[in-house]
């Protein structure tokens, strides 16, 4: 368990492009929520994939972006 906030690249894919953020939260998965809320913001609607990359250790994780299930 992290005892500190940590900095994550999060990068979004799909057929049509990609958009890449960075994120400060205190660990992957609360970093792919936050993203998912940034991305539901800008009112995205195509399907993709979310990359997330630990800025200290490379860590890495994927999911699915579905802009239905984030209504």
């Amino acid at each position: 368990m992290s005892t500190r906030e940590s900095f994550f690249v999060c990068r979004f894919t799909s057929p049509r492009g990609s958009r890449t953020a960075h994120v400060r939260a205190w660990d992957e998965r609360e970093a792919v929520q936050v993203f998912r809320e940034e991305l539901a913001e800008e009112d995205l609607r195509e399907r993709g994939t979310i990359e997330v990359v630990s800025a200290r250790d490379r860590r890495r994780i994927q999911t699915s972006f579905d802009p239905a299930a984030a209504q």
